[in-house]
């Protein structure tokens, strides 16, 4: 310590072999110590691999992670490669006039399933959009600025189609940037998500667990009655997962969804 305002430290060459900005704290033990509140410091250098759209990381294979650090990420404007996103919530704070300094991912499944990515484990205020398209023609399909908490990290999650790249540009409500981590999994629907192939229960007492979260809704499902479809989307239709039981004799049949981590709705036809 210089004073009680200043200090000096010693740092290693690998802690500056990166470009970009940098959260520093310091932390002066108990009693009457604790953690300090952060600067930022730059390490001067280009952007990240990914600043560019046409240089979008490959999000392959899932589950997919990877760290950059957008601290000397760029907006292209010129070329008009950064979209404008809309709803205006993601672009709070964006710099040029609704373009955002910014690093790209890209993703096309091969079947399909459900799209979940997200930027935990960023240390800034990260903004996650998701898009189609070419720059001049984006289609905005998901955004999302806080998950958690103001000024925390982005979540998203959609029904994505086969064949269809989806780019993801993640950006700073406040423009600095800084350690970036991208997070992206690709889950394929439950196997007994169509009516058509409903999961057949042999005997019972039967269990079963199976995750909905890549559960799709389809034109064929029933239209279920008010009571009963509070909540579900698409006009009375609903995200479901399906069985079949016929018994061997007439008799009660009692069913439930008990332990389940969601509001369910369960309907017997």
């Amino acid at each position: 310590f210089i004073d009680a305002n200043q200090l000096t430290a010693q740092i290693s060459a690998a802690d500056t072999a990166t470009s970009g900005k940098f959260q520093v704290t310091v932390f002066t033990p108990t009693p009457g110590g604790g953690m300090s509140n952060a600067l930022t410091f730059s390490v001067t250098g280009p952007g990240p691999a990914n600043d560019d759209f046409n240089n979008a990381i490959n999000a392959s294979p899932t589950p997919f992670a990877d760290s950059k650090n957008s601290g000397f990420a760029t907006s292209d404007t010129g070329g008009r490669l950064d979209p404008i996103i809309s709803p205006s919530a993601c672009t709070a704070g964006a710099a040029a006039s609704g373009h955002a300094n910014s690093i790209w991912y890209k993703f096309t499944p091969t079947a399909s399933g459900t799209i979940a990515a997200n930027t935990i484990g960023s240390l800034y205020d990260s903004i996650l959009a998701v898009v189609t398209g070419s720059p001049g023609a984006f289609t905005v399909v998901a955004c999302n600025d806080d998950t958690i908490a103001p000024g925390g990290p982005s979540q998203v999650s959609f029904s994505a189609t086969v064949g269809t790249t989806y780019f993801f540009m993640i950006s700073d409500w406040e423009g600095n940037g800084g350690a970036t981590v991208f997070q992206l999994d690709f889950i394929l629907p439950p196997a007994n998500d169509n009516i058509s192939s409903p999961t057949v229960i042999l005997s019972s007492p039967f269990t079963d667990v199976v995750s909905t979260f890549a559960a799709t809704t389809q034109t064929t499902d029933p239209i279920v009655s008010t009571t009963c479809s509070l909540g579900a989307a698409n006009s009375g239709r609903g995200k479901n997962i399906w069985y079949r039981f016929t018994p061997a004799a007439n008799g009660t049949v009692t069913e439930d969804t008990v332990g389940s981590d969601y509001d369910t709705i369960l309907v017997a036809f």
